[in-house]
């Protein structure tokens, strides 16, 4: 109905515009709901903004509009409210109608507004360093939920993860594994303290030594031994010089095959423990994308030549660095050092790139929010690239921190002090952790109620929308009826005159619309507080209006709107990749 409005409006703005002479065609103005119903039940701020650039009376210039707009069956009346603010009453007619046209064979009819088009979407993407924890569960239950919810109003969606399988993180990761593994191999030294920690290190240490035996420390004994004397010496280095010391102590040692079969394995258990973690949370990839690739395929030596081509790169003692200042950075970036290494910029520029090559209609990334000062240099490099950027889009997700009654949780993945993803899921539920996740706007920091997402009572939101639904399927079986089979010949819905039924009515009209906002928005913390609203207001009806009784007309209307909400509860519970259970 808001999109009706508009149009309307619109139209009325442009015949204003040419009797008064003045250029207003284009303004932005809102249309929204009213905030008291005795005023309408949407209103528009235009004729104010009008009124401001054009120095007229706001309430002479909303009262012209109105005469202007197009007569609609959808619309009773227009009023004028407060200073000038344009009211439209809805007719009842228009809910009913709505209502009934809302579902087809048990399902909600979305539009279909991507018409196919292709968009990428990359979330989480953690370094394989270790599980999941629930900070990262934040960006998994956003990615896949705008996912699926593009790809209901008709858009061709493709979910990725990337891989950070390089760099020095990942050498750390190893050296932590073979210091495990040496100890199952009754090589005991103390271990770096910043090497990871967990448990999940010996775990996969536990894993080669079963699988490799001795094999990557019979053919180095003698190497080995001198461990002893680096540990011996290691009061005279800080804690990044010894790790440092360490990794070039295990790549000189060991031969560069068993360097690459120690970082194979591990690389693969950590990623199969996340993909294992993440399919648990109802998240499933199309595409896994390893930076590794990048190198081996050419494709950075590719990008770093296009920047070369057209003077975007230059050398200075040693290394290169990539002129971002020229496109209005503070300062220029590194992009190859001068050992010859790639940077973590370069290997991400090259794989923004390729994206951008496959011919996607729209990219979007979700990047938690300590990247924020990173985005503009992605941007910079693809510019410089070539890459029209006006359709990349980048969601910053802020950091979620769980909280066990009033002790925040730690979430170290390197002291493997942390609550993994997995964890979580097992304690809450996979449908209460998506849904407090989902709850909040990815840019407001959350702590995640541990108690809250556990209580079994209306006090839990989740619990409270999905009861509703429940509840509605307890009515129908009570009834001795199916709910997905049973249809009421009847359809005279203006039967329903109480005020509960009108505003469920009202709430059931806006679904398709808050689905759209939610997904063009990238924002299911829309559609959660819809579900949330429609819950609170089926549970007031329920408690307000005996809903079996009155002459069968009247009841079996009733029981047509309920099923309009179950179905709309279902949906919009299953857009969100939350359950809707008929007991609980």
């Amino acid at each position: 109905m808001k999109a009706e409005i508009r149009t309307l409006l619109d139209e009325a703005i442009l015949s204003y515009s040419k009797a008064n002479n003045i250029d207003i065609v284009g303004l932005s103005y809102t249309v929204e709901d009213s905030k008291n119903t005795q005023h309408g039940d949407i209103a528009s701020n235009i004729a104010l903004i009008i009124a401001k650039i054009a120095g007229f009376k706001p309430r002479e210039v909303a009262d012209s509009l109105i005469k202007l707009i197009t007569t609609s069956s959808n619309i009773e009346k227009v009023t004028i409210a407060g200073p000038g603010f344009i009211n439209f009453f809805i007719a009842e007619s228009y809910y009913q109608h709505k209502l009934y046209n809302l579902v087809a064979n048990n399902q909600v009819e979305l539009p279909n507004i991507g018409l196919g088009k292709k968009i990428n979407i990359e979330f989480v993407s953690s370094n394989p360093t270790g599980p999941l924890h629930v900070g990262h569960g934040r960006s998994a239950a956003l990615g896949s939920a705008v996912a699926k919810l593009l790809g209901a109003i008709g858009y061709d969606v493709s979910t990725e993860y990337y891989i950070n399988d390089c760099g020095t993180q990942m050498q750390v990761l190893a050296l932590s594994v073979w210091m495990r593994y040496l100890e199952q191999n009754e090589i005991r030294l103390a271990f770096p303290v910043k090497c990871y920690q967990g448990d999940y290190i010996k775990n996969i240490a536990s894993e080669i030594a079963n699988k490799f035996k001795d094999a990557f420390i019979a053919p180095y004994k003698g190497k080995i031994a001198l461990l002893g004397k680096l540990f011996t010496n290691s009061e005279q280095l800080d804690d990044d010089q010894f790790l440092s010391s360490m990794r070039d102590f295990m790549t000189n040692t060991l031969s560069s095959e068993d360097c690459e079969a120690i970082h194979q394995h591990t690389l693969k258990a950590v990623l199969a423990s996340i993909e294992d973690d993440l399919g648990i949370f109802g998240v499933v990839y199309d595409n896994w994308s390893p930076e590794s690739s990048l190198h081996a395929d050419g494709t950075l030596a590719e990008v770093e030549q296009k920047l070369k081509d057209n003077d975007s790169l230059y050398t200075e003692e040693g290394a290169l660095w990539f002129k971002s200042s020229n496109w209005g950075d503070d300062k220029n970036r590194v992009f190859k050092r001068q050992n010859g290494q790639y940077t973590y910029f370069a290997a991400d520029l090259a794989y923004h790139w390729l994206k951008f090559n496959k011919g996607y209609d729209r990219i979007i990334d979700i990047f938690g929010s300590d990247h924020h000062s990173y985005i503009e240099r992605l941007q910079y490099g693809l510019l410089a690239l070539g890459c029209d950027i006006k359709n990349f889009n980048i969601v910053l997700v802020q950091f979620a921190s769980l909280m066990r009654g009033k002790e925040r949780v730690s979430m170290s993945t390197r002291s493997g002090e942390f609550v993994t993803l997995r964890d979580l899921c097992e304690e809450v539920g996979v449908d209460a952790t998506r849904y407090f996740y989902l709850a909040q706007k990815p840019q407001s920091h959350m702590d995640f109620d541990l108690e809250a997402a556990k209580e079994q009572s209306n006090a839990n939101p989740a619990y409270y929308v999905q009861y509703a639904h429940a509840r509605i399927c307890s009515i129908f079986m009570k009834e001795g009826l199916d709910l997905n089979n049973w249809n009421y010949k009847s359809s005279d819905l203006s039967l329903l005159q109480d005020a509960h039924e009108r505003a469920l009515m009202k709430l059931l009209a806006d679904f398709q619309d808050v689905v759209v906002s939610s997904a063009t928005s990238y924002a299911p913390a829309m559609l959660v507080s819809y579900l949330y609203n429609l819950a609170s207001l089926f549970h007031s009806y329920y408690n307000a209006v005996p809903i079996i009784t009155g002459n069968d007309d009247i009841k079996f209307m009733r029981l047509y709107l309920l099923k309009v909400t179950a179905i709309v509860l279902k949906s919009g519970l299953s857009l969100l990749a939350i359950s809707s259970p008929v007991k609980m």
